[in-house]
Order: C-alpha cells, then sequence, then structure tokens
C-alpha cells in the first residue's frame, strides 16, 4: 500500500469508531468527549500496532497533541479533512501527468500570478516581485521529473508566495495533492516550498482544499 492509502484508511477508521461509539450513546456529541474519544484511540492504536508502523509517527504526533491540547487538538477535523480529501481525487485517480500540472499552471496565469520557470535554484535564489502571487520551480528538474508519456515519475518542488491556499485549491481542481515543506523561507527568498508527487503519495499529510 500507499502511504496515501494507509493515511487514509486510518483516517476513515478513526472517524467510523467515534461515530459507532456515539451512536451506541458511549461517547457525547461535544468537542471535549470527542477528543478524549481520539487521544484514547491514537494511544490504543499505537499500543496494539493497528496500522502499518509507517503510520506510528503521526498517531505519536495526534497524540502528544490530543493529551497536551484538549479539545482544541481539533483531531475529528483532521480526519475529515484527509477521508474528505482523498475520497475526491479517488473519484477520478490519482495519476498524475504533464498535463494535470500545465493545467495548474495556467489557471494560475489566468488568475494574474507570476510564474517563475527558472535555470537553476541556489540555496537562496531571489525573484524580482512583479505580481502578489507567485510560482517558481527550475525547469530542468521539471521536465526530467516525468517519463516518455508525460506521467509524472519524481516529486516536483514548486514555491510560492502569496495566496498559498488559493494554490492549494486550483491543484485539487487539477487532481494534485500539494505538500508543505516550508511555509516561508526556503531556497526561493520569501517562498514556501510544496512537493508535488507522483500518484499524490508522499510522506506526510497533504495541504487541504477548501474545494472539496
Amino acid at each position: 500500500m500507499l502511504f496515501r492509502e494507509h493515511l487514509f484508511t486510518l483516517a476513515d477508521q478513526a472517524i467510523e469508531s467515534l461515530a459507532a461509539a456515539q451512536s451506541n450513546g458511549k461517547v457525547p456529541n461535544n468537542p471535549l468527549s470527542e477528543s478524549h474519544f481520539f487521544s484514547v484511540w491514537v494511544s490504543k492504536a499505537l499500543k496494539e500496532k493497528s496500522f502499518d508502523s509507517v503510520m506510528a509517527p503521526l498517531l505519536r504526533q495526534w497524540q502528544q497533541r490530543a493529551r497536551t491540547q484538549g479539545a482544541a487538538a481539533n483531531l475529528k477535523s483532521e480526519f475529515e479533512a484527509i477521508s474528505r480529501g482523498y475520497q475526491g481525487l479517488d473519484e477520478v485517480g490519482h495519476d498524475i501527468s504533464k498535463e494535470n500540472i500545465e493545467g495548474l499552471i495556467q489557471a494560475l496565469m489566468h488568475d494574474d500570478w507570476q510564474i517563475s520557470p527558472l535555470e537553476s535554484i541556489g540555496k537562496k535564489h531571489s525573484i524580482k516581485k512583479e505580481k502578489e502571487s507567485s510560482l517558481a520551480f527550475e525547469q530542468k528538474k521539471y521536465d526530467s521529473a516525468f517519463d516518455e508519456l508525460g506521467n509524472l515519475t519524481a516529486n516536483i518542488s514548486v514555491f510560492v508566495r502569496g495566496a498559498q491556499q488559493a494554490f492549494v485549491d486550483k491543484a485539487y481542481q487539477h487532481g494534485l495533492l500539494v505538500f508543505k515543506v516550508t511555509d516561508y523561507k526556503s531556497a526561493v527568498k520569501f517562498h514556501g516550498e510544496f512537493i508535488l508527487a507522483p500518484k499524490n503519495d508522499f510522506a506526510t499529510i497533504p495541504q487541504f482544499a477548501t474545494v472539496n
């Protein structure tokens, strides 16, 4: 199984477990009770090794959040976002082609984004600001990330400044999940780094669209 398949399975089981407990009257329908339920649920999943080992780091993070933040951890919303986000793309498939990404770039250009294909990106590349939001990437690495049929076979780093959520939403509309590496500081000044991955599979939780 791919990482995203393990993550989707875990999120779905978490939601279903809560729904069953609430329907049986064991867990009241309020944020504090739900937070306590998930704190116990993730701890049990870790102890019993209910999921593949690749899920263990995330389960530990959720366990710590639930213990320290209580209801503010909001794990229910996170599990729901994971499930909803993957379900939306499962309907169209996760095969990523150059056409998907070119479509995203064209959509951003239509929304007046600054698009900067760069010959190379060093430790601190600087781009002259011409528009409020911008997308940059290394052209050579971009070109080599596809096979002869135009299918994405390697991760692509893209660098985003400005309306990051709009970028995430547009990517989702073109069948792409994006994975945040940095929010602001990256190899391109004032830009955050994001990953586009083959089959939308990368070993972390993706950024979720507001349009799914």
